[in-house]
């Protein structure tokens, strides 16, 4: 049969035809090209704006930690603080009930919703960390719900904890299988397919339990049913000091070529120091790669500047098939950059760097007595103190956007856009806040460019097509980054063809 069929250019057609109760619906009724005539020069086929559909949003909801505050119950999930979240205006929000969860914020997850007449949705939330085991800024973008998706960050070997967030905003039961790589291989654990996460609900899962001991891990989360957003959560604690944690959002699908905008190194010289000691390798800047097919992978990256003419650096690698792999990116000075990586294989990645900075005067951790273990053989560099303010922050591979998007600004610490035009044009972007407010980009073609923002606000950007963007957040011992995602096509015109 040739040419018969419904397409939708892969777009869901929610709400396109709605049936009254006693009425009917003939097909033979709509007007189609006929079947012989699609693809042919001056068929169109018939264009549908479907039925305006709300979009919605996921935040993951507080941080949350294995046991409680005092280090007792050392299996149980309890959630501490509460996020600050930052919305469209005129968005709603909805608490989710996340299961075996004991909470001491009085927060959850939550689903931001728009109404059905607002074009774009955005949202975000931070959480600063300031408890005995964690310690950090964590910013989460707010995400739609999809079938299927990668995430590439953590580790479960001593000290790390990473803790899988699966939220499952839709009136119906989810189905959620993970396949779960580490530095070794496709993890074989049972526990990981056909687990249930119930209507409005969010489930969490610590990734120790069926990978312990790892150094690296991703996850591969599929969904079927209500579809799920998940995010992964890593915390870090070396000895008796917290050394950061996060959230970390999925990154792009597998491919051979991959984008991380904005990857902010603030304190290159202090998180160096720092990874040449014992249980603080993982402060010193990397790139993640994770290769899920049955083929090695050859990596090439390259790490550029924000700055006209700034010359990159080049590394290259090679990562076993169905393995994990951190790469370090050696030889970075503070600034904020976009990594390139192109391999013959398809692959995940993200980029990871931590923020370092001194310990508060007079504070209880500052007093500690602790040996540390210079493990190259060398001098213990001066910096390296006991409780210093230790941060990790993760950097996803970023989509390209469409010519409109919104994105907002968490309410964090020095806002940074990071733009880069990923498809060899130049590109003038044009924000626009919600309090009316107007700025504006210009990002040379294969080039990157920032600009500084105002934390707690919601722009809509014009003129975005083609590139990939990120914002990023620093302070003293803070690190956060976020991907911006293209709008939903839920209520795109679409084409049909019979």
């Amino acid at each position: 049969m040739s040419n018969t069929g419904l397409r939708v250019g892969g777009r869901l057609l929610g709400g396109l035809l709605t049936v009254a109760a006693g009425a009917a619906l003939v097909w033979g009724a709509v007007a189609l090209p006929d079947a012989d005539a699609v693809g042919s020069e001056g068929s169109a086929g018939l264009v549908v704006d479907p039925v305006a559909v709300g979009q919605q949003r996921v935040c993951p909801g507080p941080l949350m930690r294995l046991g409680d505050q005092n280090g007792q119950n050392a299996t149980a999930l309890s959630s501490f603080g509460s996020p600050s979240t930052v919305t469209s205006d005129g968005a709603s929000t909805s608490a989710l009930q996340t299961v075996d969860v004991a909470s001491t914020g009085g927060s959850s997850a939550s689903a931001v919703q728009a109404s059905a007449d607002a074009p774009l949705l955005a949202a975000v939330q931070s959480q600063v960390a300031a408890e005995q085991d964690q310690t950090g800024l964590a910013v989460a973008s707010c995400s739609e719900s999809v079938a299927s998706s990668w995430l590439v960050g953590g580790a479960t070997d001593t000290g790390r904890t990473t803790l899988l967030l699966l939220a499952n905003p839709s009136g119906v039961e989810s189905i959620v299988n993970v396949s779960l790589y580490n530095d070794t291989g496709l993890v074989q654990a049972s526990g990981l397919t056909d687990l249930v996460v119930a209507p409005r609900s969010q489930r969490v899962l610590s990734l120790a339990g069926f990978a312990p001991g790892a150094s690296a891990v991703a996850a591969h989360v599929e969904s079927r049913g209500g579809l799920v957003v998940p995010t992964l959560q890593p915390s870090v604690v070396r000895g008796l000091e917290p050394g950061g944690t996060d959230f970390i959002s999925a990154t792009q699908s597998p491919s051979t070529d991959q984008l991380i905008p904005g990857l902010r190194v603030t304190t290159a010289d202090l998180a160096a120091a720092r990874a040449r000691v014992g249980g603080s390798t993982d402060t010193a800047t990397a790139l993640r790669v994770l290769v899920p097919g049955d083929a090695d992978a050859t990596v090439s990256i390259g790490v550029t500047a924000d700055a006209p003419g700034a010359v990159g650096n080049t590394y290259d690698a090679e990562v076993k098939a169905g393995t994990v792999k951190d790469i370090p990116l050696t030889g970075l000075g503070d600034g904020t950059y976009t990594v390139s990586v192109q391999s013959d294989v398809p692959i995940a990645t993200s980029a990871r760097a931590a923020a370092v900075a001194a310990p508060i005067p007079g504070s209880e951790a500052a007093e500690q007595q602790i040996s540390y273990e210079v493990i190259d053989g060398g001098t213990l560099d001066a910096s390296v103190v006991a409780g210093q303010r230790i941060d990790l922050a993760w950097f996803v591979a970023a989509p390209q956007l469409g010519d409109q998007v919104a994105f907002a600004v968490a309410d964090a610490p020095e806002p940074l856009l990071t733009v880069t035009a990923a498809n060899g044009q130049p590109a003038s972007v044009r924000l626009i806040g919600q309090n009316g407010s107007e700025l504006s980009l210009e990002v040379s073609a294969g080039s990157t460019a920032s600009l500084v923002l105002t934390p707690r606000q919601v722009y809509r950007v014009e003129g975005a097509s083609g590139t990939v963007a990120a914002m990023s957040y620093a302070g003293t011992g803070e690190l956060a980054s976020t991907p911006l995602r293209p709008a939903s096509a839920l209520a795109s015109p679409v084409t049909i063809f019979r």
